[in-house]
């Protein structure tokens, strides 16, 4: 009886054991996942699972943000054709317009205009170009480029917590600042021959960026216009094309519940208005005659837009 009740708690222990060293070399292949990388982030804070988020390729910082850009005036912009698209943001009558040439290969430009620092962010997997006001918790923050991606969509870091930012929702969805959320600021995609026409003082960000890369030419290809999805996503609508861009807003409804809105490009651009009822309100979506995107509710309040 002695001998079993020995062997019993031997087998009690050695179990216990065996599931403490699964459990201890778990956190350690999630501590080697993330810290291999070279990031710090605190991944036992997050509202996300932690397993969809995937690595793009790149390590921390292989896709390197701008931190220092240089600007160039229209008449000096030589690099660009006029079919060329980039992203135009405009504060306290200055204008500022960052080619996707650029960004294809650094898809964070932290920047100052009129005043105010921001973060131009670009995912191309998914075409999401956003605008952020570059201020977190009373203080000027610096983003860079994880190489994480989740739902096929860039996750920014931030140089204080290296905090994960889902660049398309601008929220802080791993780290320290879980649940901090970014302000998003008004901006357009234009083209630069929209830019030489109605924008000539706008500054144009230069390919003298300090990194050899090859500003002629996207690294993804036609990536754009095929049906391919390169990394998973959890919700797909085959009602439009995989590629297809939509102008967002978000707004909040009666219960305070955030809500996004989208309006397909290519019809606004066409002229179309785009006219949503939503929560008593109703929200329109127009093309001016220089090219930008105006979108506001029935009051006539401005509503700040993404791609």
């Amino acid at each position: 009886m002695k001998i079993f009740l020995l062997l019993f708690s031997a087998f009690i222990l050695l179990g216990c054991t065996s599931e403490k060293i699964k459990s201890e070399e778990k956190e350690e292949r999630k501590e080697g996942f993330w810290f291999s990388t070279g990031l710090r982030t605190n991944t036992a804070k997050s509202e996300i699972p932690l397993e969809e988020v995937l690595s793009g390729g790149p390590k921390k910082d292989g896709i390197p943000a701008l931190s220092f850009p240089n600007f160039l005036p229209l008449s000096e912009t030589h690099f660009l054709e006029k079919e060329d698209l980039g992203i135009l943001v405009q504060i306290n009558d200055e204008q500022k317009f960052y080619p996707y040439k650029i960004l294809y290969w650094h898809e964070i430009v932290n920047d100052s205009l009129g005043q105010k620092n921001i973060a131009v962010t670009f995912c191309p997997l998914c075409g999401s170009a956003l605008v952020f006001d570059a201020i977190v918790e009373g203080e000027i923050e610096t983003f860079g480029v994880s190489g994480k991606l989740w739902q096929s969509n860039l996750l920014m870091y931030d140089q204080k917590t290296e905090s994960l930012w889902s660049q398309i929702q601008g929220r802080a969805v791993i780290g320290d600042r879980m649940g901090t959320e970014l302000t998003i600021l008004p901006s357009d995609i234009l083209s630069f021959e929209e830019i030489q026409s109605y924008f000539p003082e706008a500054q144009i960000l230069s390919d003298k960026t300090g990194f050899s890369r090859s500003y002629d030419r996207s690294p993804y290809g036609n990536y754009e216009e095929n049906e391919t999805i390169m990394f998973p996503i959890n919700n797909e609508d085959a009602s439009y094309h995989p590629k297809e861009l939509f102008v967002l807003v978000n707004i909040v409804n009666s219960q305070g519940k955030n809500l996004s809105l989208g309006f397909q490009h290519s019809r606004l651009i066409s002229g179309e208005t785009g006219i949503l009822n939503t929560e008593g309100r109703t929200i329109t979506a127009t093309r001016n005659e220089n090219g930008t995107i105006s979108v506001q509710d029935s009051s006539g309040e401005i509503i700040p837009h993404y791609m």
